[in-house]
């Protein structure tokens, strides 16, 4: 038996939280303890205070037809047990638990730093076209290349290649961009603070925006209700080009229900482009 399979770890749940686990009978053979199975591990969990569905979990399972108790106990408890063995086998169990530890915290880690997901990169080319066919025809090409320049500058890669914890960056990057022919708010003594979105909402107001190509009646009449938010402008006059339809109406239900409480207030200046300077 080698150091790095000593007694089986295994992935398990206690509280619904992901856990690794080992079998507390294998444990005690492991460390040659001199008393009966059953003995030591209720001794232990009374001299030591273990807490069950915190400490460990007890299952049944049948050998032979005839069911057993075990449990399974969390690698900080198999620790513990193995430290007041107070021989080599219980320091050796201690470390090949820690070591154990280790790894999965380098699993873990891994998938952090796991790169952009295919729904997250579509998600980004999807708000690039979508911000450039929003222009004139002329300047479509030229606002696409810019936002892809951007990106690769600001991550030093294409940005297939970035990692996944970095999207909503990427995302909140392509949105604060200008792009050429953008149709912007011109209000000079506007002030320059607004309503503060999450990266989430933000993200998703521009899905909703760009990918859009129809304004209907209903997308007409809610956004004359925001007209207080766009610092007085006819909201026809901003050349939206949305489609609204039921379900785009569900998904920016909630974004719209955070933003209308404003509309009483004093005008603000919502940002959908970048002020001239």
């Amino acid at each position: 038996m080698t150091n790095s399979n000593l007694i089986p770890v295994f992935n398990g749940q206690i509280e619904n939280q992901p856990i690794q686990l080992c079998n507390a009978r294998e444990l005690h053979t492991f460390v040659e303890s001199k008393q009966d199975y059953s003995d030591w591990i209720k001794n232990r969990i009374t001299e030591y205070g273990f807490i069950e569905n915190e400490d460990y979990i007890i299952t049944t399972e049948r050998t032979n037809g005839r069911p057993r108790k075990e449990y399974h106990i969390t690698l900080e408890m198999g620790k513990e047990l193995g430290m007041v063995e107070r021989n080599a086998k219980g320091r050796q169990i201690r470390q090949y638990f820690i070591a154990c530890e280790k790894q999965a915290k380098g699993e873990q880690t891994a998938v952090k730093i796991a790169p952009l997901s295919k729904q997250h990169q579509q998600n980004i080319k999807e708000l690039v076209m979508g911000r450039a066919k929003s222009l004139p025809k002329d300047q479509q090409a030229r606002a696409t290349i810019t936002q892809w320049a951007a990106l690769k500058t600001h991550f030093g890669k294409s940005y297939k290649d970035i990692n996944d914890d970095q999207y909503l960056e990427a995302i909140s990057l392509l949105a604060r961009l200008p792009l050429d022919g953008e149709l912007l708010l011109d209000q000079p003594q506007a002030p320059q603070t607004g309503i503060v979105l999450t990266s989430d909402e933000l993200a998703l107001l521009l899905r909703l925006w760009s990918s859009s190509t129809n304004l209907h009646e209903s997308g007409h009449h809610l956004l004359r209700r925001l007209n207080g938010l766009l610092v007085g402008r006819e909201v026809d006059s901003l050349q939206f080009n949305v489609r609204l339809h039921t379900e785009l109406l569900k998904a920016i239900h909630p974004l719209i229900e955070r933003l209308m409480p404003q509309v009483q207030q004093p005008p603000k200046t919502l940002l959908l482009g970048h002020a001239k300077h």
